[in-house]
């Protein structure tokens, strides 16, 4: 059986190479990344402008780096196209980039899903392939290996960009108050706590009262949101596979996938206590947790933390998968395929 499964898998693998979609789904998916991060630097910018004020536009000086030993940010006295901002900003600009980037990346996967057996059965390759000594679960396991693969390889693709463009365009710091830490160091003989030695170990008896979160801590929340990311973002390519097991049209089953998917996301925010029973909800709190723990709002740090391989947040999403493997398995076992 594995045998069999493994030459499906590589027979699927070089079909799904030579297909359009992958690469289309890369070249947008950077691309929006791209766009979502210089948004985001803009917006951060301006609402940086407004805490600061005037010390923004200081010279020399400008917005300080995030540790003591860093020389400041000088604002940029000439218009340059992208906006000058601390590291302290870094993690803030990566969940913005995150955020879109993977929710255009679930949208490609739920297509991707949609046209796995559909357009098999519709082109009528599905036949040929099972004249051989290959049986329909063979068929279908290859067929989900090749959705992993292509959901972990989307997922890498956008947080390697994400994490890319942010430290070449922005950096990554500590989490501060800029303007509390701007006005201590303005005002300082001594300089900042964080000048000692002590106060670069995340110690909270030494953390100063501007520093939210040290870079070591950003870096853990960073990681482990992005694995939380991961289950609910295979939920929408295996929610396409689902449907395209029941399909035998691509372009209906590419339909039916999305305004099944979206038409719920959109009953849910009305009907907001049935949202922890579907795993799009759990995708969004992710990124709300990253971007709340960036912006230093430790409001939700206590759940985030708490946050285990038992909990819904893992649970639920890997529930769903299961349970469209196991439905679409055997409702393809049960289908005519073959005439």
């Amino acid at each position: 059986m594995f045998a069999r499964v493994g030459r499906l898998y590589v027979a699927e693998l070089m079909k799904a190479l030579r297909q359009r979609l992958p690469l289309a789904a890369v070249i947008v998916v950077l691309l929006v990344a791209f766009l979502s991060l210089y948004g985001s630097m803009r917006s951060i910018e301006g609402q940086i402008k407004q805490e600061l004020g005037e010390s923004y536009e200081r010279e020399p000086g400008g917005i300080p780096g995030p540790n003591a030993d860093d020389p400041p940010r000088t604002a940029r006295t000439k218009k340059s196209f992208f906006p000058s901002l601390p590291a302290s900003k870094g993690y803030e600009c990566l969940a913005h980039t995150w955020k879109y980037s993977l929710e255009l990346g679930a949208f490609f996967l739920l297509v991707f899903g949609s046209l796995l057996v559909s357009s098999e059965v519709a082109q009528g390759t599905v036949r040929t392939t099972l004249q051989r000594p290959i049986r329909r679960i063979d068929f279908m396991l290859a067929k989900v290996l090749i959705l992993l693969t292509a959901t972990l390889f989307l997922a890498v693709v956008i947080a390697s960009a994400g994490l890319l463009l942010v430290h070449v365009l922005v950096g990554f710091g500590n989490v501060t108050d800029l303007q509390w830490e701007t006005e201590f160091r303005a005002h300082s003989n001594t300089g900042p706590e964080a000048a000692s030695p002590e106060a670069t170990e995340p110690t909270s008896a030494r953390r100063p009262a501007w520093l939210f979160f040290y870079g070591s801590e950003m870096k853990a929340f960073a990681l482990k949101s992005f694995l939380l990311l991961l289950l609910p973002f295979a939920c929408a390519g295996f929610l396409g596979f689902f449907i395209s097991s029941i399909v035998s049209s691509p372009g209906t089953a590419v339909g039916i996938a999305v305004i099944v998917h979206y038409v719920l996301s959109a009953l849910l925010e009305i009907f907001k206590g049935w949202q922890r029973y579907y795993f799009e909800s759990y995708f969004e709190q992710a990124l709300s947790w990253l971007l709340n723990v960036s912006q230093g709002i430790k409001t939700h740090l206590t759940p985030f933390k708490a946050v285990s391989w038992t909990s819904s947040e893992v649970y639920v999403p890997l529930a769903y998968i299961v349970a469209f493997v196991v439905v679409s398995v055997l409702v393809f076992q049960r289908r005519d395929v073959v005439t």
